[in-house]
């Protein structure tokens, strides 16, 4: 069993924050964040179950069909995909994007800076930030906050 959920992770290409864990069935410290919202926010961020049109637009609609993956562009800056690791880390096209990582960077300090230079991609980021359980609370409300921006703008 353990062996068809890792094989159904890994290939998933929307659970791509997920890729490469060691124990896929193991509890996952990010849901000892206390603030609940922030907890929910961040899990749906890890898990693709988000409002961002990188999922939304993969549904058809009534008279819409399924939008292609790579035309499910970001809907503020319309530049990358529009995904978790985009709007939570990249996306630079509106002053609240911007203002609320310039609070998260502020905070999480000295540690990004050693894990800037390893990340290749906003993605492998992500999961470097995931990796540091003492960050899972700041990373779980920049999660919260973009969905929030984010759920303003119209996709």
């Amino acid at each position: 069993m353990r062996m068809a959920l890792r094989s159904a992770v890994e290939t998933l290409p929307k659970l791509v924050l997920l890729h490469g864990r060691p124990d896929i069935l193991s509890f996952r410290p990010y849901l000892h964040v206390m603030v609940p919202q922030h907890r929910i926010a961040l899990t749906r961020m890890l898990v693709s179950d988000h409002p961002l049109a990188v999922e939304r637009l993969r549904w058809a609609k009534r008279y819409r069909p399924p939008v292609p993956w790579h035309e499910r562009l970001c809907r503020l800056c319309r530049d990358a995909l529009d995904d978790s690791p985009h709007t939570m880390l990249e996306c630079s096209a509106a002053a609240d994007p911007v203002a609320l990582r310039d609070v998260f960077w502020g905070k999480v300090g000295a540690e990004w800076a050693r894990l800037r230079s390893a990340a290749h991609d906003p993605a492998h980021a992500l999961a470097l930030l995931m990796a540091r359980p003492s960050l899972h609370g700041l990373v779980a409300k920049l999660a919260y906050d973009a969905l929030e921006v984010y759920a303003r703008v119209p996709i």
